[in-house]
């Protein structure tokens, strides 16, 4: 999905600029879900989840190129590519561009959050008119990323910060509709939870009514 020709791109961009695509087996107009694995920007592979299979909907695994092999941002725009390449592409596989979803587990939900709120990722990749129809983040962090932190020298523990590579610092009234689910306060940290929740009420300060939280 990377724009760079084959013949010059470099080595993380052909092992890594790939995704995976699964297709449902009939129909036409479906809706694509791309699905982006979790690994502090360090490690992980794509992967389409057996939940999403055989759902009458097409399921896209994107990799991104990793840290230390490139900078965190860089890895984002990765990822906001494979939703662009996507977007240029699904209508003639037989889905709806209209209907591409972005999805994800911890740092794959912090991917997916910046892609739905943030307009100028997309534009970044050449869609100025492009919004995704929604965004399901599963444990994902609204707040700027902790190994963003760190890349910058700064201390990730005990620090939140949002800004412009926070998913929160772009919620807006005419966000896609979000699904924001964190695991039970048992088992993750409480943190997580809170600054889900304190990004939900952002979205309904914002006058947008289309989000959950759980």
């Amino acid at each position: 999905y990377s724009p760079t020709p084959l013949e010059t791109a470099g080595p993380a961009e052909k092992e890594r600029c790939v995704l995976d695509l699964y297709l449902p087996d009939t129909g036409s107009g479906f809706a694509t879900i791309v699905w982006f694995h979790e690994g502090d920007f360090g490690s992980g592979k794509r992967t389409i989840p057996a939940v999403f299979r055989n759902k009458g909907m097409a399921v896209a695994a994107p990799d991104y190129r990793l840290v230390p092999t490139v900078t965190c941002e860089e890895a984002i725009l990765d990822a906001a590519r494979a939703v662009a390449y996507l977007f240029r592409t699904v209508e003639s596989l037989g889905g709806d561009p209209g209907r591409i979803f972005v999805a994800g587990s911890g740092t794959g939900a912090y991917l997916a959050g910046l892609i739905a709120l943030d307009k100028s990722l997309l534009e970044r990749c050449g869609l100025s008119d492009a919004q995704v129809a929604g965004l399901v983040s599963i444990n994902g962090t609204t707040s700027t990323h902790p190994v963003v932190l760190r890349e910058r020298g700064g201390e990730a523990v005990g620090r939140i910060l949002a800004d412009r590579l926070a998913p929160m610092h772009h919620v807006r009234k005419d966000a896609p509709p979000v699904l924001l689910a964190t695991a039970d306060r048992r088992v993750e940290t409480s943190e997580l939870y809170e600054s889900n929740a304190y990004m939900w009420r952002m979205l309904q300060v914002a006058g947008h009514r289309q989000s959950q939280l759980c």
